[in-house]
């Protein structure tokens, strides 16, 4: 599964893409793990988007977590997250975040946000740019 955010300029409307692949590639592995899960199709995965306006506020990313997992979202994209660089970190309660922002001013930026249960199906990430971040997800297919 590889999931795209993309995010295009005011006026067009933002959108989230799912594609499933069967190709395995490595960009950024976040997981040492070599050993992996692999996400059930036949459970109910919710995939969301939200735009945050900015995560820079202390606080605001549990307010964020604390609100996806009362509505039970697997993976969430993110954006307007205005971080600069790139990489990926987990949170206090488990979650896994991969960001892309841009690299000489805190403005734009996307994020993924996953949840505990689905961090260990990932597979590796690619973060494109300031706009654009992509992530594959090890799944299993319906039989």
């Amino acid at each position: 599964m590889n999931i795209i955010l993309a995010r295009t300029s005011p006026r067009v409307k933002r959108y989230a893409t799912l594609t499933v692949r069967d190709r395995v590639g490595v960009d950024k592995c976040a997981t040492g793990s070599p050993t992996r899960a692999k996400l059930k199709t036949r459970r109910c995965i919710r995939l969301g988007q939200w735009n945050v306006r900015g995560l820079n506020s202390l606080g605001k990313l549990s307010i964020l977590s604390s609100e996806l997992e009362r509505l039970n979202v697997s993976i969430c994209g993110l954006s307007e997250t205005k971080w600069s660089n790139y990489g990926h970190f987990t949170t206090r309660d488990g979650h896994t975040v991969l960001f892309s922002g841009s690299a000489e001013r805190e403005h734009h930026g996307v994020a993924i946000w996953i949840h505990k249960s689905v961090a260990s199906c990932m597979i590796s990430y690619n973060p494109h740019s300031n706009r654009v971040i992509s992530a594959t997800f090890a799944t299993k297919p319906r039989m």
